[in-house]
């Protein structure tokens, strides 16, 4: 831009917000941020609680090749609700607390079966129903 079209510009002219750009480029931003980060970015606004919670986010994460390891734990004490168990994301950084993950409402396993992971893919063992 020259000096002489920035003159043209009005000073008084409002600032562009994160939020007035097109839903597909707020959400290749989004897609790039740390999972790590979503509990704190879905604070900011009601608008970006629900892209974070959006199903879009991830498919966008998918098609743009992002990806992150991270370990996923469910904790179940013998006191804790049986029915809904706390899942938790293990963070990689040492000083980071590990965040609590979206409960899985439609998820229910046996009693003493064992969850892993392999890749992508979950795998329960045992247990009694």
């Amino acid at each position: 831009m020259t000096t002489e079209e920035m003159k043209k510009i009005p000073l008084d002219s409002p600032p562009t917000t994160f939020s007035s750009l097109p839903y597909d480029i707020i959400l290749n931003c989004l897609a790039r941020v740390s999972i790590f980060h979503r509990p704190t970015l879905s604070l900011v606004s009601k608008k970006f609680r629900s892209l974070i919670a959006s199903p879009d986010l991830e498919a966008t994460r998918s098609c743009i090749g992002i990806t992150e390891e991270y370990l996923c734990v469910c904790l179940e004490p013998y006191t804790y609700n049986f029915f809904n168990p706390r899942w938790l994301v293990v963070s990689p950084i040492p000083q980071q607390k590990s965040k609590p993950i979206a409960s899985f409402s439609t998820y229910q396993h046996c009693q003493y079966s064992a969850i892993f992971s392999s890749g992508s893919d979950i795998y329960i063992v045992g247990g009694f129903s």
